[in-house]
């Protein structure tokens, strides 16, 4: 699988999404006590726990990438 998508770690400590010429701000929030599974027919599989989401949005900032 490919894809034109990055993650840019920037020298001022932020993060941001490359998809291809476009960049989206990206911040990170901690989540309490939320699980990540999957559920197939009768069985249910747990698959870790959830630390922090990312939110990603449009940048406001100009970035050469």
């Amino acid at each position: 699988m490919e894809s034109n998508a990055r993650v840019i770690q920037w020298s001022d400590g932020t993060s941001s999404l490359a998809i291809g010429d476009q960049l989206f701000e990206i911040t990170k929030e901690p989540v309490l006590n939320t699980q990540v599974f999957t559920h197939f027919h009768t069985m249910s599989l747990l698959k870790g726990n959830v630390e922090e989401k990312m939110i990603v949005k449009p940048s406001l900032r100009s970035h050469s990438v």
